[in-house]
């Protein structure tokens, strides 16, 4: 994957998560994350942006969450 002219390893999972539960401008997430990274990812969204911009941002990790959760079994 490329960010700013810089190439670097990822799995696809992180790009699926990054590029369809994050908005464009929120830094590149590329490590595991645990529930405690997930609870400072809400926070920070809730700093960034306002209350109407976080809704989908939560809604497209929850939907995520729930489509790959019943594909993986």
């Amino acid at each position: 994957v490329t960010k700013d002219s810089k190439r670097f390893e990822t799995t696809a999972g992180r790009i699926v998560f990054n590029r369809q539960c994050l908005p464009e401008d929120f830094p590149y997430i590329n490590y595991k994350m645990v529930s405690s990274d997930m609870s400072a990812l809400v926070n920070e969204c809730c700093d960034r942006y306002t209350i109407s911009a976080v809704e989908p941002i939560l809604d497209a990790i929850k939907y995520a969450g729930f489509h790959y959760a019943t594909r993986a079994g």
